[in-house]
């Protein structure tokens, strides 16, 4: 799996209802290709490989949206990629990518094997093939040698990154 198939530019937002929140559909994006939500730091939803091939750039914008810097650990196991990025001990951002579609399904965000965040259920508008993403910036320091990890309900995947100096 490419990294410039997952990082894909495009800022449109198309209608979604994700844990109560609802995000409004841009004009010309076709409501059954993209759902994105922008929720204070994170970013996250799901586009259709078809979107993604049009518009080349909009994985990548919305990672952007949550400030990007250069990347320090990317890695996929399966179906499912970590993307780590920070200096030393502190993690500016920890994302992941999934490509399936699987119906609905929630990210999972795992440290030293406990999980510790699950993300709002994410839900594709069809049965086209796609990417689900969730782009955060918890801009943490963490202790040396903390395992980062990452999983999706249903998708089958569990990729890992070790905080280090």
């Amino acid at each position: 799996m490419r990294r410039a198939r997952l990082l894909a530019a495009g800022t449109a937002l198309a209608a979604a209802i994700l844990a109560g929140s609802t995000s409004t559909a841009s004009v010309g994006v076709p409501q059954d290709e993209v759902v994105s939500v922008q929720n204070g730091d994170a970013a996250y939803g799901w586009a259709s490989n078809d979107y993604l091939q049009t518009h080349p750039g909009f994985l990548e914008a919305q990672a952007k949206s949550v400030g990007l810097e250069p990347q320090s650990h990317f890695g996929c196991n399966a179906q499912v990629c970590i993307d780590v990025q920070g200096t030393g001990l502190k993690v500016n951002q920890w994302n992941t990518t999934a490509n399936a579609n699987v119906g609905c399904s929630q990210a999972k965000y795992v440290r030293n094997s406990n999980q510790v965040f699950e993300s709002a259920p994410i839900c594709p508008p069809n049965d086209n093939p796609g990417v689900y993403y969730y782009y955060t910036n918890p801009e943490t320091t963490y202790p040396q040698n903390t395992k980062l990890c990452n999983a999706w309900t249903r998708i089958t995947g569990y990729p890992c990154a070790t905080v280090h100096r």
